[in-house]
């Protein structure tokens, strides 16, 4: 699985399937381009598929 930081950088990162709770001070938008993973957002674990996208409002707490 790899991550894709469109504002940093074009070349794609490796992300952990498993982080610590964390929040953001913006909103966070991702895109699913391949694999699946959980993410829970607020308490709330959903499962992605490839195709997949999800919102984060800005302070919500959320691991991946």
């Amino acid at each position: 699985m790899t991550r894709h930081h469109s504002n940093r950088s074009d070349d794609p990162l490796l992300t952990r399937r498993h982080g610590a709770l964390h929040s953001h001070p913006h909103t966070q938008v991702s895109y699913v381009a391949e694999g699946a993973f959980n993410v829970t957002v607020d308490g709330i674990t959903t499962t992605l598929d490839a195709g997949s996208s999800f919102i984060v409002a800005p302070s919500s707490s959320m691991s991946r």
